[in-house]
């Protein structure tokens, strides 16, 4: 478990992820996530992930168009 986190936190903090959506990116930027020259490739630390965490909700509820689909606490959503 241990080897999965430490490879997520590399991924975060080395490679980073494209974010496609700029609000998002720019909530990010003003966190103290580094953004490159594009605006795309976001880096995150892994201090700042250690920080945010605890602050994550423990649950929450996807709520769709159709409410017969609803999503909510420990259920698990698979594409279908």
């Amino acid at each position: 478990m241990l080897d999965i986190h430490n490879a997520t936190m590399q991924v975060l903090e080395e490679i980073g992820i494209d974010f496609l959506h700029d609000k998002a990116v720019s909530v990010l930027r003003k966190a103290g996530c580094k953004v490159d020259e594009n605006g795309l490739l976001v880096r995150i630390d892994q201090a700042l992930v250690r920080e945010k965490v605890p602050l994550a909700l423990s649950q929450f509820t996807m709520i769709p168009r159709n409410p017969d689909r609803q999503v909510t606490g420990r259920q698990v959503c698979n594409r279908q």
